[in-house]
């Protein structure tokens, strides 16, 4: 006898039904999965293998000419405002590269470019 024979009616068709026999799996594995995960993550990150800086290192990388930053000084809001401090205007150009169906577009790039040298001062903004 099978174990779909012993079952109540109404619970054998529940049974045969596709959208159970295929979707009731997914689903338990699409609502699960997150907890599982998450409790492996967790474990992953719990468990790894950190090791602190010693002071003994500290020195004699120090002795070596090696120093580090403190903690307090290495911050994203610090490191964001040196970062926009620098200016990078002055080193910047925009280069053009030839084109396939442009020839000879060397050359005349390069005296564009001797042609358009100017030297940036005060008169030159209007101020």
């Amino acid at each position: 006898m099978s174990w779909s024979a012993r079952l109540p009616p109404w619970l054998s068709r529940v049974a045969a039904n596709k959208h159970f026999k295929y979707g009731a799996p997914f689903l338990t594995l699409v609502v699960g999965a997150p907890f599982l995960l998450k409790n492996l993550q967790a474990a992953r990150y719990e468990h790894r293998r950190v090791k602190e800086v010693s002071r003994e290192l500290q020195e004699s990388a120090r002795d070596r000419g090696i120093s580090m930053k403190d903690k307090e000084e290495v911050t994203p809001e610090k490191l964001h405002q040196e970062y926009m401090q620098k200016d990078y205007q002055d080193d910047y150009e925009i280069v053009r590269g030839p084109r396939p169906w442009e020839k000879d577009s060397l050359p005349v790039r390069r005296e564009n470019k001797t042609a358009r040298t100017v030297e940036k001062s005060s008169a030159s903004y209007g101020v």
